[in-house]
């Protein structure tokens, strides 16, 4: 790949503007959308795993799985469920957008990277298979020891099954309205020593993989995140603080009953947001400088403590922080 490839470990993802060049039916409330550079620049690198913000209309921005094929810098493709709770963002997709729209979008951003691992065994539910694509495609080429379930209600996407056909491992089809239920029990205990298990789907799937399996064997992504659970502050309460937009730019002063991300949009400064809850990381901005306390569902521990970004929706300094938006 010639182009760079953008890791939150370093920087936040920057915004650009991409077109809508296509929009494809791939089966009963799925539609697949492709992004391109307006101006027919390649798009940047991406990696399996990788997923996108897509501002949608104003203070409608959703993430996304990217699911094409991470060598081929064109454009961008994700895929749309029509969610029956959905809060805006799926309805907007499905009745609103039209190839040719314009979207500003933020990333790539990775928070469900593909790990070496002597076997992998892929768990899907429904949309939740869109991320794994690309994982179980770059395994597979490569000579992996790789199994997948993929399970469902009623209609698989069939181009989805077919370019799981297409890797030559084992793909194992579990509709459910066809009595062919996933038996997860089943699956965790007949696990190889040292085999990582990916999965992405409904929360009782990983909620019960969760429970099935040791931390080390399991990794997950939810495409519909349960609500964060913030930290509470080292003092108990929120402290005033102040963010100051780069190193000779302006300093914005943060009230204690109120937010970072708040401040700064009270400010006029342009940040992307989509949940306020600290679980979906469209928000991501850059340290420079300063302390902070973390409050979000997304970094571990060690990314909190090399202090390089956070999420101003929960998260705030302790003091004074210099950041790049």
């Amino acid at each position: 790949m010639t182009a760079l490839l953008e890791s939150t470990t370093d920087r936040a993802p920057r915004t650009r503007s991409v077109r809508v060049t296509g929009i494809t039916w791939e089966a009963e409330g799925i539609l697949s959308v492709t992004l391109a550079d307006p101006s027919g620049d390649p798009m940047p690198a991406w990696e399996p795993g990788a997923h996108i913000d897509m501002e949608l209309s104003q203070g409608l921005t959703r993430q996304y799985s990217l699911c094409g094929d991470p060598a081929d810098l064109r454009s961008w493709t994700v895929a749309v469920r029509l969610a029956a709770d959905s809060r805006g963002g799926s309805a907007h997709v499905h009745s609103t957008l039209r190839p040719g729209d314009i979207l500003r979008v933020q990333g790539p951003r990775q928070h469900f990277p593909l790990e070496d691992a002597p076997a992998y065994v892929f768990v899907a539910g429904g949309i939740g298979i869109t991320p794994l694509l690309p994982m179980i495609e770059a395994t597979a080429a490569r000579g992996a020891n790789v199994t997948v379930h993929y399970a469902y209600s009623a209609h698989a996407p069939a181009r989805f099954v077919e370019r799981l056909a297409t890797t030559g491992v084992p793909v194992h089809l579990h509709p459910s309205a066809e009595g062919e239920r996933l038996d997860l029990a089943a699956l965790c205990a007949g696990l190889g020593a040292g085999t990582l298990v990916y999965s992405c789907g409904p929360e009782r799937m990983l909620t019960e993989l969760t429970e099935l399996l040791p931390a080390e064997a399991l990794r997950i992504e939810s495409f519909s995140p349960a609500p964060a659970e913030p930290a509470a502050a080292p003092a108990g309460e929120s402290s005033a603080c102040s963010v100051q937009l780069g190193a000779d730019g302006p300093v914005v002063e943060v009230a204690e009953d109120e937010s970072v991300l708040d401040a700064l949009e009270r400010s006029g400064a342009d940040v992307m947001w989509s949940c306020r809850e600290g679980t979906c990381g469209s928000c991501e901005v850059v340290v420079l400088s300063g302390e902070i306390d973390h409050r979000d569902n997304i970094l571990d521990d060690t990314e909190r403590a090399e202090g390089k970004c956070f999420f101003p929706c929960v998260s705030r300094p302790i003091s004074r922080a210099v950041i790049e938006l």
